[in-house]
């Protein structure tokens, strides 16, 4: 499905959509300053995080508008240290942790640390695709054993949120650093049950 471009200039939204690479640790309130309705911001996906929903080199539509909830399976924009990322939302945090949002790329099965609501950019809704905007893709359909894995992992995730953020952030930094510990093993094993062509010594 197409979707018109709602930004009121072509050229605001990429120079703002090149600050946002440039320099990210002013973004959110140069972002402040731009929200209106109607008014959106581009900018290019880097990194591998969302898999073949996002990958990298599309060139996304950011909303600018101010929002208090986030539906779960909508994809935001928004800044971790400095970097800009875009996932998916995961699930908005309940009681205390209610200014808190957790989101996951569609690739990894480990939930980011929770997001404050005042470092999020905006709903990204498109994606520019054989010269039309278009709608995101849903989230691609995963093995059995990575949706049980993932699904337990939210749920140790969300059950800390509600606890304390602080928390949850170093424990999901320590399970990121173990998943990336995985995958590099399980990488070093394919490669090395990849049989060797013909003549190879």
């Amino acid at each position: 499905m197409r979707a018109d471009v709602s930004t009121p200039s072509a050229d605001l939204a990429q120079a703002v959509g090149a600050l946002l690479l440039a320099d990210p640790t002013r973004i959110t309130a140069l972002v402040s300053s731009l929200r209106a309705p109607g008014r959106s911001i581009e900018s290019t996906v880097e990194g591998m995080s969302m898999g073949r929903s996002l990958p990298p080199g599309s060139h996304i539509r950011i909303q600018l508008i101010d929002r208090e909830r986030y539906d779960a399976g909508c994809v935001i924009a928004f800044l971790a240290g400095k970097r800009v990322v875009v996932h998916r939302v995961m699930y908005q945090g309940l009681g205390a942790a209610a200014g808190h949002i957790l989101t996951r790329g569609d690739a990894p099965l480990v939930p980011d640390p929770p997001v404050p609501h005042s470092q999020i950019l905006g709903l990204v809704t498109g994606v520019w695709n054989d010269g039309h905007w278009m709608d995101l893709p849903d989230a691609p359909q995963r093995s059995l054993i990575a949706r049980i894995a993932s699904s337990f992992l939210l749920l140790v995730a969300k059950s800390l949120l509600n606890l304390s953020p602080r928390v949850t952030t170093d424990a999901l930094l320590f399970m990121h650093r173990m998943e990336r510990a995985l995958r590099r093993v399980r990488m070093r094993g394919s490669r090395q049950r990849r049989p060797l062509p013909p003549g190879a010594v």
